[in-house]
């Protein structure tokens, strides 16, 4: 939801009325996610060269690179303490492989605790722990 708040006044100048669904889009390219409902699908079908584009635009705004490399990590952590099965760990490595190669990554940061993650979410959306 955040990075949707985020993404979608970007998208406005270009895609207008139709923002919501490139938002959605990319970030169904980010996480590797189907679009939910129909109209989602053939948005997606008709301006699959566009959202592959601002896919890999990402790596340009730092925050949405931070934000998710500080996602996954979390995730990964979760995951490891949870016991997840050996193939949902490969599946998370190969995620993060393809994110690496798309530039929007990054590798080795300090990793982060949940409560500090939760403040750089917040400092993201540009909102504080009061708002």
């Amino acid at each position: 939801m955040a990075l949707y708040r985020h993404l979608t006044p970007k998208y406005i100048n270009d895609y207008g009325d139709k923002a919501g669904y490139m938002a959605v889009a990319v970030m169904n390219e980010l996480f590797l996610g189907k679009p939910s409902n129909p109209e989602a699908g053939e948005f997606l079908v008709s301006n699959r060269n566009r959202v592959k584009s601002e896919f890999l635009n990402l790596k340009y705004d730092e925050n949405v690179c931070l934000i998710v490399s500080q996602a996954i990590h979390i995730y990964a952590r979760l995951a490891w303490i949870n016991g997840e099965k050996e193939a949902s760990i490969i599946k998370l490595h190969e995620a993060v492989k393809r994110l690496e190669d798309a530039g929007i990554y990054i590798p080795g940061f300090e990793q982060i605790e949940p409560t500090k993650f939760y403040l750089s979410a917040l400092h993201f959306l540009g909102e504080t722990e009061e708002d």
